[in-house]
């Protein structure tokens, strides 16, 4: 029995931090002083700490074309974008942070996790 426990939490440790997919990552767009990205990176640092999270801040250029490059793959309107922004691969997003942000991104976790 302790051997299949100790297997299995091995393996969703691997899962967590490297994800099914080696192109699709999580990427989390911040902003210094944003207080809602502030929120939101503790709730991941603690409910999650072995989540492997690209943090972009987007103050700088690189990372603006990114941001921009996420949008357009959701959709979102590029004049209108701000921070937090977390972007699960090209499959789903979690924009701005509230109780119901952080419900969306549980249940992306999960799904990015298990590949689907």
């Amino acid at each position: 029995m302790k051997k299949v426990f100790v297997s299995v939490f091995f393996s969703l440790l691997f899962a967590v931090v490297f994800p099914a997919s080696a192109q699709e990552k999580i990427v989390f767009f911040t902003h210094e002083g944003c207080p809602y990205c502030q929120e939101a990176k503790t709730y991941i640092s603690q409910k999650y700490p072995f989540l492997a999270v690209e943090y972009k801040d987007i103050a700088e250029p690189d990372n603006v074309k990114a941001i921009l490059k996420c949008a357009d793959t959701f959709g979102l309107n590029k004049r209108r974008l701000g921070t937090p922004l977390i972007c699960f691969g090209s499959k789903n997003y979690v924009y701005g942070w509230s109780d119901e942000e952080s419900e969306k991104f549980d249940k992306y976790v999960k799904e990015f996790l298990s590949g689907k």
